[in-house]
């Protein structure tokens, strides 16, 4: 069973979002309050657990391959506010 953890980035401060959601790799304990360094954009920054839990945050992701080793990751998302609909695409190399 996949553990996602929804992060408060320092990174991201002034960006409207408030948190982001990352995979938690197996075999790593975090609890809301932890800190923790989570890739953003081509850089790694810290961040804070805010909360975690099993349920799928509903990304898509791709790994990017180079030479057969893991260079990157993309998430494609998608917005259903019918207001508000956009897709987002992240790159992180």
């Amino acid at each position: 069973m996949t553990l996602y953890a929804e992060v408060a980035v320092e990174a991201a401060r002034g960006i409207a979002r408030e948190s982001y959601t990352y995979s938690v790799p197996e075999g790593i304990d975090v609890v809301p309050g932890h800190r923790v360094t989570v890739p953003f954009g081509r850089r790694s920054t810290y961040g804070f657990v805010v909360s975690v839990g099993t349920e799928d945050p509903g990304v898509e992701t791709f790994a990017i391959e180079v030479g057969g080793e893991l260079a990157g990751v993309l998430l494609v998302t998608e917005e259903n506010d019918p207001d508000y609909r956009h897709a987002g695409l992240d790159i992180s190399l």
